[in-house]
């Protein structure tokens, strides 16, 4: 009797162990998110200031007033992420920048750029291997638009799950299940 206690108690303790296991090596949700959508957790920035909260959008965060009356278009202001942009001349769009590329730009420290259009502004931010850009209409004031910027950060887990698109679960595979069993008993 004692033999087979001892023989349940190891069967347990070698399962329990295995699950561990599984559940370590699989990514997690905000993981398996940023994958499906080819992205990196660097890619994602997000900011708040007084008077204005964050608001996900398509592959980006917004800032929206948080007046209800204020009318949200004009006055919103975007938040995005370029990795791995080489240092180097602060006033340097960011591949894809369009918008203001042949608008004045101004340096006002190192790192830190500000950029004026005719109906846009916008400052750009290096925040180590990643060139934060947060843009606004001429609507807000500049003084915002640079405190977002100086407080833009990573975006938590959370903020990325409420972004990110559901990740797609009809094409899980047995180990795929497997592991989020493992991963729900272990926790």
């Amino acid at each position: 009797m004692v033999r087979q206690a001892g023989a349940a108690v190891l069967t347990l303790a070698a399962a329990y162990g295995l699950l561990t296991v599984l559940a370590a090596t699989t990514p997690d949700e905000v993981e398996s998110r940023l994958a499906a959508v080819h992205a990196t957790r660097n890619q994602y920035f997000v900011t708040q200031v007084d008077g204005l909260h964050p608001a996900p959008g398509l592959n980006l965060w917004y800032l929206e007033p948080d007046d209800p009356a204020a009318p949200p278009s004009p006055r919103a202001v975007s938040v995005y992420a370029y990795v791995d942009v080489p240092a180097g001349d602060d006033c340097a769009r960011a591949t894809g920048d369009t918008d203001l590329r042949d608008a004045p730009c101004t340096v006002e420290r190192p790192g830190l750029a500000y950029v004026a259009g005719q109906d846009w502004h916008e400052y750009y931010y290096r925040r180590g291997p990643v060139l934060v850009r947060v843009l606004g209409t001429r609507a807000v004031d500049r003084g915002i638009l640079r405190a977002a910027t100086l407080s833009a950060r990573p975006a938590t887990d959370d903020e990325l799950l409420t972004m990110l698109p559901p990740e797609p679960r009809h094409h899980r595979s047995f180990m795929a299940l497997l592991k989020g069993f493992a991963r729900s008993v272990v926790g």
